[in-house]
């Protein structure tokens, strides 16, 4: 197997790590029980493979039922099926799945190689924080190389290569820390829109220039050069929305705006902001407020001035 070298950048002190302690993957038993313990840590690895011959079937390992898999790609390009859909993983993406369940990951015919980082990870914390992210933003993640979940993962792979992990609370307390980072990446570091791709920062525009009119999500991804697929990962990626989320929120708002400013009939809002049928716009407003249209406008106290997912 031949040596693997990070394609990006590094302190100096990690590069020195990931030249020399590359491609050792370690798993984790311990004698002691560890009670109180949340989340543990199965193994942990850096890994490269070069033959189609690797394939890892979700359904296949009931052995591990209650694991879960965070697989992050250094290079090359690997994919991923999740249920019907296929995803290529390239350098910067990752996926996070649940076991056993049905997918499988594997090096693809037309790759050559496909180096990666992983963590295997159990307890009930593990799924809680799964269901959260995995829910909003998808099983399959894109994280730069020196975000803090990636610098993170690849600090407990050193001091597992050095001997640093030594009882299951050490273990424990470095899969809650990983965990962590995710959290708050996910959820409490929303990146600044002007580091945003150029693709979602129009595709924001053009949601709140033209929200009445936003049907299919393909031709937008195709004028921005984006694959539907990718856009729609990416736009939640960016925003922590889906692109329905995202119009949905525009047009209740502007809802909002509507019934309180004039006096036009529920029929005529809805059309103004988009949607063809009053009662379809009816059920989404009471979703979003917890009231019709109609009782909204009616409570002239209302607290509600937008709403925020």
């Amino acid at each position: 197997m031949k040596p693997w070298s990070p394609p990006y950048s590094l302190t100096e002190q990690e590069r020195q790590y990931a030249d020399n302690s590359a491609l050792q993957c370690f798993d984790f038993r311990f004698v002691r029980n560890t009670p109180g313990t949340l989340v543990q840590l199965n193994s942990i690895g850096i890994d490269e493979r070069f033959t189609t011959a690797y394939r890892q079937h979700g359904l296949m390992r009931r052995f591990l039922e209650g694991h879960f898999i965070f697989q992050y790609t250094l290079s090359g390009f690997g994919a991923i099926r999740i249920g019907e859909e296929i995803h290529e993983l390239h350098p910067g993406e990752a996926f996070f799945v649940k076991l056993p369940s049905d997918h499988a990951y594997y090096l693809p015919d037309h790759s050559t190689s496909w180096a990666f980082a992983f963590m295997n990870l159990y307890g009930p914390y593990v799924q809680e924080c799964w269901q959260r992210i995995t829910s909003r933003f998808g099983q399959v993640l894109t994280l730069d190389i020196d975000s803090a979940p990636i610098r993170t993962l690849l600090e407990v792979h050193r001091q597992a290569s050095q001997s640093q992990i030594r009882d299951g609370y050490r273990a424990s307390e470095m899969a809650y820390r990983f965990l962590m980072e995710c959290c708050r990446h996910f959820f409490a570091s929303r990146p600044a829109m002007k580091n945003w791709p150029p693709a979602i920062v129009q595709a924001v525009h053009y949601f709140h220039d033209h929200y009445a009119q936003v049907e299919g999500m393909e031709q937008l991804a195709e004028q921005l050069g984006l694959s539907k697929y990718h856009f729609l990962r990416l736009f939640r990626q960016c925003t922590g929305l889906t692109t329905v989320q995202y119009l949905t929120k525009i047009r209740m708002d502007h809802a909002v705006h509507l019934l309180r400013s004039t006096s036009w009939s529920v029929e005529q809002i809805a059309q103004e902001i988009g949607y063809a049928h009053s009662s379809y716009f009816c059920k989404v407003f009471r979703s979003s407020f917890g009231a019709t249209p109609h009782q909204f406008r009616a409570n002239k106290e209302w607290e509600h001035d937008h709403i925020t997912f």
